[in-house]
């Protein structure tokens, strides 16, 4: 196979990691620097005529914000919003990529989301979810929501490049409420230590789990329970910031993992490429499972294979406080 697979977490656990300590000396201040004129108010902050709740993360890589985002949509338009998200389309083609594609709906794709936001209201939206939204001070939110994914909490305890921190762990404080996210792949004793170190910038806490809720053929066809390829030999394929997940996933379905081909994040798959995968899962005489995120790229390739769909899974107290929040900083719309 041609895949390139993620090197952050294996840089970060090796001595090569410090000589990155220049380019960490440069970002560090800038990103200080940067939240500082947004704090003391010498950065202009635009607001929309809308509410605007964001959803978003202290890391890089994937934390599970395009499963809570939807989540937020059908909760937004089950209170008579009319909800459009809003995103910056990273590696898409100018107009959408893979979250926009997997969310359908009202999305917009602008890198300036000041912009998008006005684009959003004048095409009639009474809300706007912003995906991957937290350091993008420059649109004023009304909730701020940011996400920790507990299988990778701290970011290797730095910014970047020495770490996968965006900015540091104290721009928490700035969130009006914290998702933990794949709460239910560490065990308790860690997922409580995760929520005590969280407990000091003093939000309220949620979890979240990221929940199978079906497998699709590529391509389209009746969906089936994802317990269906239980004790089945199964090839994975992604192309996602947090990879590990999908295996943890498919192993706690019961699914027998033979291979997991791993592409970098938001990767453009190839015709070569996908006949490459279906040679795999052929070789291994296994199903060839992919995410909902890589799926609209395979798609074309007429590639045999399942799709994996997750859904957020908040718990009980989650969804309460998600709710609360909700109504509170998103009123229903006046008819």
């Amino acid at each position: 196979m041609s895949a390139t697979p993620r090197r952050w977490d294996g840089l970060l656990q090796s001595p090569w990691r410090w000589l990155l300590l220049p380019g960490w000396l440069a970002y560090r201040p800038l990103v200080a620097g940067r939240n500082a004129a947004y704090d003391l108010g010498l950065a202009r902050v635009a607001r929309a005529s809308v509410p605007v709740v964001s959803v978003g993360n202290v890391t890089i890589g994937g934390t599970g914000k395009t499963p809570l985002v939807a989540w937020l949509v059908e909760r937004l338009r089950a209170q008579g919003h009319r909800p459009a998200v809003l995103m910056r389309g990273y590696r898409g083609d100018g107009a959408t990529n893979d979250e926009a594609r997997m969310l359908g709906g009202t999305v917009v794709c602008d890198p300036d989301r000041v912009r998008g936001a006005a684009r959003a209201v004048a095409d009639g939206a009474t809300c706007v979810v912003l995906d991957d939204g937290f350091q993008h001070r420059r649109l004023h939110r009304d909730l701020d929501l940011v996400l920790v994914d507990a299988t990778r909490p701290w970011g290797g305890g730095a910014v970047l490049p020495l770490g996968t921190l965006r900015e540091g762990l104290a721009a928490i404080r700035r969130a009006h409420a914290v998702i933990v996210t794949r709460s239910d792949q560490v065990d308790p004793a860690e997922l409580a230590r995760i929520d005590h170190r969280l407990a000091r910038w003093g939000r309220p806490l949620a979890h979240a789990r990221h929940e199978p809720v079906a497998l699709t053929p590529l391509g389209g066809g009746d969906p089936r329970a994802p317990s269906a390829l239980a004790g089945q030999a199964v090839v994975l394929a992604s192309g996602l910031g947090n990879p590990q997940g999908f295996t943890r996933t498919a192993r706690d379905l019961g699914w027998q993992v033979r291979e997991h081909v791993r592409f970098p994040d938001h990767h453009h798959y190839t015709g070569v490429e996908a006949a490459d995968l279906a040679a795999l899962a052929a070789r291994h005489d296994a199903t060839l499972v992919v995410t909902a995120k890589d799926a609209v790229k395979l798609v074309a390739f007429r590639l045999v294979a399942e799709v994996l769909t997750v859904a957020a899974g908040l718990d009980p107290d989650g969804v309460l406080l998600l709710d609360r929040l909700l109504a509170e900083r998103c009123p229903r719309p006046q008819r």
